[in-house]
């Protein structure tokens, strides 16, 4: 019975070793393409969220200037339901990136523990995963980002908008820093602060030129120009809109604005 015992473990170590790191490897390559295929998914929604944040506000726009309609109830409702959806699908996403990153770590654990016991390093010091693990997360730029995203989503505006600020500083040119500051503007833009909301939204088109959410964050200036009831500013930020983004995908409504603000 020793011997089987013995054989066996003999047999499991060579499999381990000989299996154990590229299985590891093969899973690991896995999870990161499932990791960037979910943070397209949530770039994309973020870009829809950020569309249909910018339908909100032209249609309060409106609603200054004509008399409320059946029409517009049922708009109302229909962008509100898109919106939850959206918010919803984001941190759904956002979930499912947590979740992967935490089983490669746990996975990663559970075969070093296996090789150690094999080779009968049951007195060396072990990783501190638990440590490498949070570590890993917390700085980790879409982990920092992610959870900002899910604050503001959750409408803890301060906590967000302290966790923006420091990916901001940390990560200063990351791919999402440009969304990082467009949402930045948009706590502000939400809490009525429409001066501040300026001054971020700007920063996105002055730091991150040609991120797509340059665009976005100059028709959100506009916007706020238009609630502090500064109707010359709004016109020219209009006009510098169409003409540093000819292609911009709602350029009707940046038409429609400058129409009703002569």
């Amino acid at each position: 019975m020793a011997k089987r015992v013995i054989l066996w473990v003999l047999i499991l170590s060579v499999a381990i070793l000989a299996v154990g790191c590229s299985t590891n490897s093969d899973y690991t390559q896995k999870n990161s393409q499932e990791v960037r295929n979910l943070k397209s998914k949530i770039y994309l929604l973020e870009n829809d969220l950020i569309s249909i944040n910018s339908r909100l506000d032209e249609f309060d726009q409106q609603k200054v200037s004509q008399p409320k309609s059946n029409d517009d109830s049922a708009l109302m409702g229909q962008l509100s339901t898109d919106i939850n959806y959206l918010k919803s699908q984001i941190e759904f996403q956002g979930n499912r990136i947590t979740t992967l990153l935490e089983a490669a770590e746990s996975d990663a654990e559970a075969i070093l523990s296996l090789q150690e016991k094999l080779n009968g390093k049951k007195g060396s010091p072990r990783r501190n995963y638990t440590k490498t693990k949070t570590q890993s997360s917390e700085v980790t730029p879409e982990f920092q980002y992610s959870s900002a995203k899910k604050l503001y989503d959750a409408n803890s505006l301060d906590a967000a908008l302290v966790k923006f600020n420091d990916f901001l500083k940390s990560f200063p040119r990351h791919k999402l820093a440009a969304n990082a500051q467009y949402w930045v503007g948009e706590i502000y833009y939400d809490i009525d602060n429409y001066s501040k909301a300026i001054l971020e939204f700007e920063k996105v088109e002055r730091n991150y030129p040609e991120s797509l959410k340059a665009p976005d964050a100059k028709f959100k200036v506009a916007m706020s120009q238009i609630k502090l009831d500064e109707k010359q500013e709004a016109t020219k930020t209009l006009n510098d809109l169409k003409r540093f983004y000819p292609d911009y995908e709602r350029m009707s409504k940046v038409d429609q604005f400058l129409k009703s603000l002569q």
